[in-house]
Order: structure tokens, then sequence, then C-alpha cells
């Protein structure tokens, strides 16, 4: 199943997930999220698979995101970031110390109450992986690494601590799925602020 065909039906069962629900059970539960959030957050990824061998853990780079939330058992997010990796001393040396990774993701989350305040979301990821020298803008293409279309699988655990905002610990496990050459888990922390 091709990664278009993954993101089309998270879509499609988000849209439809209101209408089952409803359908059902006759009672809802009162949906303890406001529409929309902006989350912001420092994440550290360490390298897995192949990418072992040429990568060494990165430091820490902040995030962020914007997540709406669709119904009492649904969200989305679209986020930016950058994903670091060390590169080891070689002979020859390589381009970089730092191999930087430009991110853009979509996030389709289902909710999962664990007892309220407290939830866990988990859903598929696709994202779109910039490979660079530094993480400065304007970015300086890598030439080792190319750009590549990423899947993933994301797991969060949010905490509120108030009705406007959360506390989140969040592990994803990712891969570039054109040469398979990019793949990492990540572990981040950070907060979610309603913007209504």
């Amino acid at each position: 199943m091709s990664i278009y065909r993954v993101a089309l039906l998270s879509v499609m069962i988000a849209a439809l997930a209101p209408a089952a629900q409803a359908a059902s059970s006759g009672s809802t539960e009162p949906n303890p999220f406001r529409k929309t959030y902006v989350q912001l957050g420092v994440a550290r990824n360490v390298p897995e698979g192949r990418t072992q061998s040429t990568l060494a853990p990165g430091t820490m780079q902040l995030f962020f995101a914007y997540m709406h939330n669709v119904n009492t058992q649904w969200m989305m997010s679209l986020g930016a970031g950058l994903k670091t990796f060390d590169r080891p001393v070689a002979d020859p040396p390589p381009p970089s110390k730092t191999l930087a990774i430009w991110t853009l993701a979509h996030t389709t989350y289902y909710v999962l109450r664990l007892s309220h305040p407290t939830y866990l979301l988990v859903g598929p990821k696709l994202l779109y992986l910039l490979p660079t020298l530094v993480g400065k803008l304007p970015p300086q293409r890598d030439h080792v690494f190319d750009s590549e279309i990423g899947a993933g699988l994301s797991a969060e655990l949010i905490q509120g601590m108030s009705d406007r905002w959360f506390l989140s610990l969040h592990c994803e496990r990712w891969r570039g799925v054109k040469t398979s050459r990019l793949a990492g888990f990540e572990v981040s922390i950070g907060a979610m602020v309603a913007l209504d």
C-alpha cells in the first residue's frame, strides 16, 4: 500500500468517525478538548536501522505544531522542526559535523482516554525530510543524503493542566521510504496551549 493511500485512508477515517460514533452509541461523552492548539517542545532523535552505521544521536532541537481537534476521538497535527544527527569523524571527512534534517509533518491521532485529564494519542505520521549541512536558514542541501518522504508511527501522552493547556510526552519511530537511509526514534516533551 502506497504512502498516499495510507494518508487518504487516515483522512477518510477521521472524517467518518463522528457518524460512526453517533450510530454505535446513543450517548456521546463531552469533548474535553478545545478546537485548536499550538504545541511547542524539544525533541531528540536517535538513529535506527541502517542509519546507526553512519550517524550518531544528535542534540535536542525545537519543534512546533498546530493541532486541530476533529472530535472526541480524532486530532490532526501539522508540524515543523529540525532533526539532527552527529556524523562520526571519517576519512575523507564528512561535509559537516552535523546532519540537520528540516522536517514538515502531518499526523492523524486517535485519542484514547486513560483517565481524565490523561489521554494517549496514537497514529500514523507522514513527513517531508530535507537533509541539510547546518540547521540554519537558508538551508544548504546535503549531497550525501537525498530529500525524501517519510512515514512513522507516533504516540503522545498528554496530561491536562487546565482547560487551556496540556503537557505532552511524545515518542515516534520514523523512516524515509525512498532510500531507507534515514531512520530514527524521536522522544520529545512539550506543551499544548489552546488558541480559542
